[in-house]
């Protein structure tokens, strides 16, 4: 006859055998883990029945068991989900499962609940359903459902997950076959638990669809090409940033030369006076002024070069008019004197954000703003909305506006009105970026008498 412990010991034996073998492939990615981790749960659930099945009356030990091994089978759900979403690289919110498996945990550990002893089979003994069983039977219904809607959302992204869909769905069908266990809880059937096999047939199912269809690996390519992609998307940013720099540098040497212009000629007639005797006390100090304002200009011109230039990602409140005047120095490079700049933001405001990351938003729609105003000139204005828990900045000017064939894709990468030899298209696609970085919002309005863009900052760490 065969005793009741063999089927659960054979298994576990099995599970036991995956995981020697995942050890020894060394997959590192995340769909990998998640398996490896449902796994060990799986089989530490199916080596507890072994001892529980090896019981022949009724002692201290089996309560501790029969709870403990609980504790195992409830995780189960969390840990197929999450490999589920690993596996189609979804994001996934840990908390909530965890959360929801802590409740039923502490149900089930330090009460009875959840489970009540045990039952006495013809096979030995098996968990009893406590009056808060039926939670327990919610939860696993919602991780099913859960688990359909991931597995069909995840046939959507290319025949490849397509292929990979059809044996998780495969799994799933004969998960849900184990379910049947469930009426033994409530003793409506008093048959041996075959919920055993069909749990191992689910992990052979899933570990043949890594192995096999080397998904691992996969996974792991996909999440390199993530990383890539940041990267140069990192690296593309900081380009453009020295290149808006690079854009602006004759009119920032044309500032310079005047501030110097201003230097040169306040202390050429004050040497001149000076040796002629003819220096008096108020030209004196009126050239000594106009030095000072000049080298106080010139200091704010190559500070704010600085803080465009310099990737800084430190959050901390900072003063807004003082951002604007930083972007609207360097703007001014390309526009010279020709376009107005109204900065009619109070002095007292400050916005939690990156002092570099907002220059650069700011210094990018004075720039696009400045190609759709006429040549003879214009105005660019910034102006503040602020409300109970929100700060709205506007940017407004009274240019020729956008052109409504880019309207809808104004903030996506290379998209531009200009030719090609005028812009990037990337001005508003990293102002956009730049914005999200800081926590807040940019939309605009836009019609043939101008275009107003509204940058919407929360007051939550301002």
């Amino acid at each position: 006859m065969l005793h009741a412990y063999v089927p659960p010991l054979v298994t576990s034996s099995i599970i036991l055998s995956l995981l020697t073998l995942f050890k020894f492939t060394k997959f590192s990615s995340k769909a990998f883990q998640s398996l490896f981790i449902l796994c060990i749960f799986t089989f530490m659930w199916h080596f507890s029945w072994v001892f529980l099945f090896i019981q022949t009356e009724i002692n201290i030990y089996i309560d501790i068991i029969v709870k403990v091994s609980f504790t195992f089978i409830l995780y189960l759900p969390v840990a197929w989900i999450k490999t589920l979403h690993d596996i189609y690289d979804f994001d996934f919110k840990y908390k909530y499962y965890l959360s929801t498996y802590l409740s039923l945990l502490s149900l089930s550990l330090f009460t009875n609940l959840i489970i009540d002893g045990v039952s006495k089979f013809s096979f030995g003994f098996y968990p009893k359903a406590g009056i808060l069983f039926s939670l327990f039977v919610i939860f696993i219904v919602f991780c099913s459902i859960k688990s359909v809607l991931v597995i069909c959302k995840g046939m959507n992204k290319d025949p490849y997950y397509k292929k990979i869909s059809h044996f998780l769905l495969a799994s799933l069908s004969v998960y849900f076959l184990s379910a049947y266990d469930i009426l033994l809880n409530f003793e409506l059937v008093r048959t041996y638990p075959y919920g055993f096999i069909c749990s191992i047939v689910f992990i052979l199912i899933i570990s043949y669809t890594v192995i096999n269809l080397d998904l691992a690996s996969t996974t792991k390519i996909i999440e390199t090409t993530k990383t890539i992609n940041r990267s140069l998307e990192a690296e593309l940013i900081n380009k453009e940033k020295l290149s808006s720099i690079g854009l602006v540098s004759a009119g920032i040497a044309h500032q310079l030369g005047n501030t110097l212009n201003v230097i040169s000629t306040a202390s050429i007639l004050h040497q001149r006076l000076e040796k002629k005797g003819r220096l008096t006390k108020e030209i004196s100090t009126e050239c000594w002024d106009d030095i000072a304002e000049a080298v106080d200009l010139s200091k704010e011109i190559i500070s704010s070069i600085n803080s465009l230039s310099q990737e800084n990602n430190i959050m901390k409140p900072n003063n807004l008019r003082e951002l604007v005047v930083a972007a609207t120095t360097v703007a001014k490079g390309k526009s010279y004197e020709s376009v107005e700049y109204i900065n009619d933001i109070s002095s007292d405001i400050e916005i939690f954000c990156s002092r570099s990351s907002m220059i650069q938003v700011f210094m990018n729609l004075y720039l696009n703003a400045v190609d759709a105003l006429p040549e003879s000139g214009g105005y660019i204005k910034t102006y503040l909305e602020e409300g109970v828990d929100y700060f709205n900045i506007h940017i407004e000017d009274n240019g020729s506006g956008i052109d409504e064939l880019i309207k809808d894709n104004i903030f996506d990468e290379f998209i531009t009105s200009k030719d090609e030899n005028s812009g990037t298209g990337l001005g508003l696609y990293i102002a956009r970026k730049e914005v999200q970085k800081n926590k807040a919002k940019i939309s605009f309005s836009s019609s043939k008498e101008g275009t107003v863009f509204l940058i919407n900052f929360p007051k939550e760490h301002t």
